[in-house]
């Protein structure tokens, strides 16, 4: 098999395919290159590791003799960023043996391995039924959003680490700080994606390099995310289930608008000193006007606090009154407020829930309002 294309042409298509590669030496750590069955303009150029695998096509002029053979990933890579901009002319032979020219430079030979085990997933690909349709963009700002919520102990919480869609709710949680996110994303109402937490950042990489929309199919075995070139991420769907979605109430009792720069000063300061057994934050407001009161206990048993400026406050008539003081975990209001660190002022809804019990919630809206628009609803819960 022999085909010529263009570098720029065949590093795109590597990028997009790059990050369902392993490093090891058997055929999961090669590229494989197969010819698009009757069609001597394109080929494509697939890789998988474990849970994910990604294809891609390019534009090619193809001739000879068979179908597909593979290139070591790593070795590839480096040939490639060794190469000037030029047209690359490949040629494998029915041994394995690649040889690859690049003008101005040379020849360089490779030695393939047998395609034969590689897994390929037309067949699934036949069966999967679209299940969504929107912007990438949107579909990775909603990840995004949700990544730092969900579990990474796979061995005590598998259930709980990945970030998964119910009903147009793209939900994850983490039973370990008690915080979740519930972000309802209209245009996922016929989605039921499964995101292992760990491979959010390569379905990342994948939609970024997406202009327009991300198609997504979907089996009870895997997920395709299909960019508009044909291009494609899959990934094998978690057996674990995500517990039932149960979205939180839509109003609070009362809220605060702090500052946000603020608060993400204080959260280091006060942590500096204190001990990792004890990443427990004390919020409290002495003064119905003054300032909300950041306070962790420090290593020696002294607390420390940071008056964090509340620009403005309010509560329901009639509700339960927010206690003398309460504890969050360190971590989950310390991820809620990186996520908006682009903004002045956060609104975080206070709600109790006697006797001792309550939880703090910021509502984000995005892409529009209404039902057009997509609701990020963030959750923290008290620690008792």
């Amino acid at each position: 098999m022999k085909f010529q294309v263009a570098k720029q042409d065949l590093d795109a298509a590597i990028a997009a395919v790059s990050n369902s590669i392993s490093s090891t030496p058997d055929i999961s750590g090669h590229f494989l290159f197969r010819r698009v069955p009757e069609d001597d303009t394109r080929v494509e150029v697939r890789t998988y590791s474990g849970r994910l695998y990604s294809g891609c096509p390019f534009v090619a002029t193809v001739s000879g003799e068979g179908t597909e053979f593979t290139v070591e990933g790593k070795r590839l890579k480096a040939f490639l960023g060794s190469a000037g901009d030029c047209a690359l002319s490949f040629d494998a032979d029915d041994k394995g043996l690649v040889s690859i020219v690049a003008p101005g430079m040379g020849t360089q030979h490779f030695q393939g391995t047998d395609p034969t085990p590689f897994p390929h997933w037309d067949h699934l690909l036949v069966k999967a039924k679209t299940t969504a349709t929107l912007p990438a963009a949107r579909l990775a700002e909603a990840i995004a959003y949700a990544r730092p919520f969900a579990s990474t102990d796979e061995a005590k919480t598998p259930h709980l680490c990945v970030c998964e869609v119910r009903n147009g709710v793209l939900a994850a949680s983490n039973s370990a700080f008690g915080a979740g996110t519930y972000l309802s994303v209209p245009l996922l109402k016929g989605a039921s994606i499964r995101i292992h937490v760990k491979d959010v950042g390569a379905l990342l990489t994948f939609l970024g390099r997406i202009e327009g929309d991300v198609e997504i199919k979907e089996t009870d075995r895997v997920a395709f995310y299909v960019r508009g070139d044909g291009a494609i991420l899959g990934e094998s769907r978690l057996n674990v289930e995500f517990p039932k979605i149960k979205t939180p109430p839509p109003l609070d009792d009362h809220w605060w608008k702090i500052d946000t720069a603020r608060a993400l000063k204080a959260m280091p300061f006060l942590k500096s000193g204190a001990s990792e057994e004890n990443l427990r934050v004390r919020l409290s407001r002495p003064d119905p006007d003054g300032p909300i009161k950041f306070a962790m206990l420090s290593k020696p048993g002294k607390s420390s606090e940071v008056d964090v400026t509340c620009v403005e406050s309010h509560s329901v008539e009639g509700a339960t009154p927010i206690p003398t003081a309460f504890h969050v975990g360190y971590n989950p209001l310390l991820k809620l407020l990186e996520l908006h660190r682009d903004v002045p002022e956060i609104t975080i809804g206070i709600t109790v829930r006697p006797p001792v019990g309550g939880y703090l919630r910021v509502v984000d809206n995005k892409f529009g309002e209404g039902d057009e628009g997509d609701q990020y609803v963030t959750i923290v819960a008290w620690l008792q």
